[in-house]
């Protein structure tokens, strides 16, 4: 079967913007050769003041945290002990209400500052612009050079305002991992957007119970505070939700176009009474595209990001758990 008959024409465009770092005139060269350029000027291992800005900004975040975690098990002390006073800010409160709400709000604090300490150190001490998805990509398109396919697939695009590469289509055969580069702006991928959302979520629940409390008691200066403390988790909820969205259609485009040409594949194949073997091998191919994840994330990255939103049930839980 001809390869032409595998490639998928994508509506959605997968485009690489040239970097202002690298020049390049159309024609010039093709898209491997501009790969090899950018590898030249982004893989180098991050620089030794990056490396110290994160380590410091780390080091004064872990005090935070420290503090965080002394702060909640020293309320949980005060509880189990029977010593707990209930704060003067909130008379009308129940001691339990806001001893849970004051331990839940620490833990918070603990697991959203050690995770900003991971980002952080992931995205200094990684390069964004070169990963190896990045040799994944390079080792295909070299491929197809190689084999004379190269600009069947991809193509300089100067109609924009900024000038680029298109990917015009992609085969059934290929690895969707080898396109990630196109996909996700920065690597490790959605890294910071996913801890930022799995930081966010418990203060908005803890900001939501403490705006909640401050409208009952009628504590004016609390409920801007706290209505404007939320409009900034809102805001984060949704520059991280936009980013996750896109990445993830693009992606869901890439696959299901993907698994529908394949169908087509198999369906030719057997019209054609084509060999057995030839069949097994088309479905098996089916099959690894149908098992594909439906999130575009390695599975450490969907685990790292679950972590912090499970730890935070967690001290919900125990806050509970100690008031009543």
């Amino acid at each position: 079967m001809a390869q032409s008959n595998k490639n998928v024409i994508l509506d959605e465009d997968l485009f690489w913007e040239i970097k202002k770092e690298i020049s390049h005139d159309k024609g010039s060269r093709s898209f491997v050769t501009y790969l090899e350029e950018e590898k030249r000027k982004f893989n180098r291992p991050p620089s030794r003041p990056r490396k110290v800005f994160a380590l410091t900004i780390s080091l004064i975040l872990g005090l935070f945290g420290i503090s965080s975690a002394a702060f909640s098990l020293g309320l949980i002390i005060d509880v189990i002990l029977g010593t707990y006073v209930n704060p003067e800010t909130f008379p009308g409160v129940p001691s339990e209400l806001t001893a849970g709400l004051f331990i839940a709000v620490g833990i918070a604090a603990f697991l959203g500052i050690i995770f900003s300490i991971v980002t952080i150190l992931l995205k200094f001490f990684n390069q964004s612009n070169w990963s190896s998805y990045h040799d994944q990509m390079l080792s295909l398109f070299t491929r197809l050079e190689s084999a004379g396919q190269l600009d069947n697939y991809i193509v300089f695009d100067d109609s924009r305002r900024k000038n680029g590469f298109k990917l015009k289509q992609i085969s059934v055969d290929f690895d969707i991992e080898w396109v990630f580069p196109f996909i996700f702006d920065e690597f490790p991928p959605l890294l910071f957007e996913l801890l930022l959302l799995s930081f966010l979520l418990p203060f908005f629940v803890t900001t939501t119970i403490s705006i909640f409390f401050a409208i009952l008691e009628i504590e004016w200066i609390s409920i801007l505070i706290l209505g404007f403390l939320l409009l900034l988790i809102f805001f984060g909820f949704t520059q991280s939700g936009v980013a996750i969205y896109k990445s993830w259609r693009k992606y869901n485009l890439i696959n299901s176009l993907m698994i529908s040409k394949q169908q087509e594949v198999i369906h030719s194949l057997i019209l054609e009474n084509s060999d057995n073997l030839t069949i097994i091998r088309h479905q098996n191919n089916l099959t690894r595209l149908v098992s594909m994840s439906e999130f575009p994330l390695p599975q450490v990255m969907r685990v790292s990001a679950i972590i912090p939103l499970l730890g935070s049930l967690v001290g919900y839980l125990i806050a509970f758990l100690l008031v009543t």
